[in-house]
């Protein structure tokens, strides 16, 4: 394996959900985007287990993304948030909804996305 993908592969395991989020936001302000991120003390407030961690509208495009840590797993809360935004989002052209970690980030896919 390429140097290049080891150093990438060890920044994505040790990226904290935080720090992804960081990135993510910028992206999304240099993008044009709207969003509404959720931070974890919401849910000591009434905000339901398993709401994806951002929102984010430009245009006709309505984003629900999940931010995971490289190696975690979504809760059952989260895999039902997600099985339904996924049905949604079959039925509604500029619905989505991604799971993003960091290796998603460094690869350029979260930029793909959010900049098509």
């Amino acid at each position: 394996m390429p140097a290049a993908i080891d150093e990438q592969t060890a920044k994505a395991r040790t990226m904290s959900e935080g720090e992804l989020f960081n990135e993510v936001a910028t992206l999304l302000k240099r993008l044009g985007w709207r969003y509404f991120h959720i931070p974890a003390t919401a849910y000591r407030h009434g905000v339901r287990a398993g709401l994806p961690d951002i929102t984010a509208l430009r245009g006709a495009r309505l984003i629900f993304a999940e931010l995971k840590r490289e190696r975690e797993t979504l809760s059952d809360e989260q895999e039902d948030w997600g099985q339904a935004l996924t049905c949604v989002a079959e039925e509604n052209q500029g619905v989505e909804y991604h799971i993003w970690r960091p290796s998603d980030l460094l690869a350029g896919r979260i930029d793909e996305v959010l900049a098509g």
